[in-house]
């Protein structure tokens, strides 16, 4: 009897302290989204703050998804010429935030960033930026690149004739690509929206992924066309020169 009494206790005790447990692991599991969400919303005031920034990776434990206490700090790593004023910006969140320089930091932080950070934003080239939590895609600036072509090479020669028509043809049709970029993103707008909202699901992720591939071909055959263009007007010798 006393022994049943005190197996009747135990379990209670057991019970309780794994619905506490429980408990613990949902509010941490709700901190960590949130410190998630958190690190979209610092990168979204960081480009505000600094259009050119080149690049944001998150390292620790919330990189790694290693957490396991909800004493955690949000590390993250940026390369911006306004770096003392993103930590002035990063001083206002609700969470504690870690914000280092990449070209300042020491050595072996550098180099544990490097191997188990996560990047999060990186220019890869002027107006084209891939984050690869938040993903957002911003319109290539191709119309810089046709106004260059069309100002730094006015004639092309074949064989002695000009091929200026022919040129300004093609810029022509590379403009066209712009058009089709936009609605791109048109499409893209939807699917980018419910992520940034922590609602997406499969679909919307294949979207995305269905339009980045898209731009990417888009950007591809842009480039094909100039050098297949150069390559026609050219005698194969002075082409590979």
């Amino acid at each position: 009897m006393i022994q049943k009494k005190d197996d009747t206790r135990i379990e209670k005790i057991v019970s309780r302290i794994r619905s506490q447990n429980r408990k613990e692991e949902a509010r941490l599991r709700e901190k960590i989204n949130g410190a998630h969400a958190e690190v979209d919303r610092l990168l979204n005031q960081f480009l505000e703050i600094d259009p050119e920034l080149e690049k944001a990776v998150i390292f620790g434990s919330l990189a790694e998804n290693r957490v396991c206490s909800p004493h955690f700090d949000i590390d993250i790593a940026v390369r911006s010429k306004k770096y003392l004023q993103l930590v002035a910006c990063a001083l206002d969140s609700q969470f504690s935030v870690d914000l280092v320089d990449l070209d300042t930091v020491i050595e072996p932080v550098r180099k544990s960033i490097e191997k188990y950070g996560r990047t999060i934003y990186a220019m890869i080239a002027q107006n084209l930026v891939i984050l690869t939590r938040n993903i957002k895609v911003q319109r290539p600036n191709i119309l810089s690149w046709i106004s260059a072509l069309r100002t730094s090479v006015a004639d092309v020669i074949c064989d002695g004739k000009k091929r200026r028509d022919d040129f300004l043809r093609l810029i022509a049709e590379l403009k066209a690509d712009t058009d089709l970029l936009e609605e791109l993103k048109k499409k893209n707008r939807k699917a980018e929206s419910r992520i940034q909202q922590g609602r997406a699901d499969e679909l919307d992720w294949s979207a995305l992924g269905y339009t980045i591939h898209n731009i990417y071909n888009l950007l591809e055959n842009y480039f094909l066309r100039i050098a297949k263009f150069f390559e026609n007007a050219l005698d194969p010798v002075s082409w590979h020169k």
